[in-house]
């Protein structure tokens, strides 16, 4: 009995020593993180997830159409090449001006509160959880997400609303630090690749905010993650800050022999399209050159307040030569000048210039490989034939004093007509076209002869906004609608379509 007490006694002894040390054992040691289910709210990480896609402009009334007006819907759309699409990754910048509202247009130049570059990665609209679509053939819009983003503590304060810029394919860490600087940030290169021959490699096209987002964190719902809390962002929208013109064959066949575009001129003579070259682009390596990477608009060419993100519309849309283009301006800010007409005689051709295309290049690009040679074959209304990438210019429109053969993007349009069918008489001539944006009825025709024998007094820009102008996310289309037979002076009617470069689809990503 003695040593059973004895023993009975030894146990307590042990397990009150023991009670405090399990005790102790319970806590985290100084400098751990508790775990996920022991942290409060304020202790938790926080990360980020944002969901982007390129689109063809959200609002109809931002496109023009082939008899334009202002909030008149354009020439249809047209979902982009693969090559024109894609996003490697994005600069997010956040910054607040002491309102709520969406307000990129503050006289107020608050300083940036967050920068950063985010790789993406793309992904798909999935289907239904039950599968019910599964097998058929669906069309859904691309998406580019960031994945969950870490946000470091104390770079931004989860409990106010910050205004947020987007920009694609280029990063922009360490060369803005205010909304001024982002507002008058110049592009001098819109994407990747010899823009020579834009049209076969041009890569990474920088494309930037449809809109300025706001993130609200206090009003947004969060969700729990392992490691924290994740607040997501999604439907942000960004637009291609180049414009494409393409030159489309709509009623002209391919003649093997002739080495171009065949058409029709009345009974008997033909006209063949041997060689196609775009003028007047905007200049990267001047003062002036270049494009801003926020669209801006006014009411006038000479406006010095904008309305950043607005509408073209009846807008003047502004690069940032515009001031220089008037009558009494130089040529100096494009990358290849306008062309002198003096030195036209004869019809010479074009084919020493760094920015000729060549009918029967361009037709061997489509034939071989339309995806990475960026050309394709397609149906456009009534007419079809082949579509070609001709270039990718900056944004760049006009004051109405400027000189139009001076400052107007244009194209060069180079072929052979033969009197009589091919085995006739044949003379080569060069056609000028010049694009237009927005105007009156009939701004999308132009009647062109010889280039030398043009009357420029009768070429200068109306004075409704937006005349003779190129505009970012746009698709220009030119074609030749109709050829007047005539030996000496063979007249072509040029129209053009505008496309709204629209958003990029892809067969659905079954998940």
């Amino acid at each position: 009995m003695h040593y059973r007490l004895i023993h009975i006694f030894r146990i307590l002894l042990l397990s009150a020593w023991c009670i405090p040390l399990l005790m102790a054992c319970s806590f985290v040691a100084e400098g751990e993180e508790p775990d996920n289910h022991s942290k409060s709210a304020d202790q938790m990480s926080t990360y980020i997830n944002l969901t982007v896609t390129v689109t063809g402009g959200k609002q109809d009334f931002t496109r023009a159409g082939e008899i334009p007006a202002a909030g008149e819907n354009g020439d249809g759309r047209e979902a982009g090449f693969l090559h024109e699409n894609v996003v490697t990754g994005i600069t997010l910048i956040l910054y607040q001006d002491g309102t709520d509202e969406k307000n990129i247009n503050t006289s107020d130049n608050p300083t940036l509160d967050y920068i950063k570059y985010y790789p993406v990665t793309r992904t798909g609209t999935p289907l239904d959880a039950d599968g019910s679509d599964l097998g058929k053939t669906k069309i859904d819009e691309t998406f580019y997400t960031t994945g969950n983003q870490l946000v470091q503590r104390g770079t931004l304060d989860m409990t106010k609303k910050y205004h947020a810029i987007i920009v694609a394919n280029a990063d922009l860490r360490g060369r803005v630090s205010s909304l001024n600087d982002v507002r008058a940030y110049t592009l001098s290169t819109l994407y990747s690749g010899d823009e020579k021959t834009a049209s076969k490699n041009c890569v990474n096209f920088v494309m930037s905010s449809e809109e300025d987002y706001v993130f609200d964190f206090p009003g947004a719902t969060p969700i729990t993650i392992t490691g924290g809390m994740l607040y997501s962002f999604s439907n942000i929208r960004i637009e291609r800050m180049a414009a494409r013109i393409d030159f489309w064959a709509a009623g002209a066949t391919y003649n093997a022999t002739a080495k171009g575009y065949e058409y029709s001129a009345g009974p008997t003579d033909k006209f063949v399209v041997t060689g196609l070259m775009p003028f007047n682009l905007m200049g990267a390596n001047s003062t002036n050159g270049g494009e801003y990477l926020i669209k801006r608009v006014a009411a006038s060419p000479t406006a010095t307040t904008f309305n950043y993100l607005g509408d073209e519309g009846s807008n003047y849309v502004i690069d940032p030569a515009i001031t220089v283009k008037t009558s009494s301006g130089e040529l100096t800010y494009y990358k290849n000048k306008v062309l002198d007409f003096g030195t036209l005689d004869g019809h010479a051709s074009y084919t020493d210039n760094g920015y000729y295309r060549s009918i029967e290049t361009l037709h061997s690009a489509i034939t071989t490989s339309p995806a990475s040679g960026g050309y394709a074959t397609l149906t456009d209304g009534t007419l079809s034939g082949e579509d070609v990438v001709i270039c990718y210019p900056m944004e760049n429109t006009l004051q109405t004093s400027s000189y139009l053969y001076s400052f107007a993007t244009g194209v060069v349009i180079e072929g052979d007509y033969y009197k009589g069918g091919f085995s006739g008489t044949k003379t080569h001539r060069i056609y000028y076209g010049y694009l237009r944006h927005e105007g009156t009825a009939t701004s999308y025709q132009a009647r062109l002869g010889a280039a030398f024998e043009l009357d420029k007094n009768s070429a200068v820009p109306p004075t409704s906004p937006m005349e003779y102008g190129i505009v970012r996310n746009n698709i220009y289309r030119v074609y030749i609608s109709s050829i007047t037979p005539d030996e000496e002076n063979p007249k072509v009617t040029l129209n053009i379509k505008v496309k709204k470069w629209d958003k990029f689809e892809h067969e659905t990503i079954y998940m």
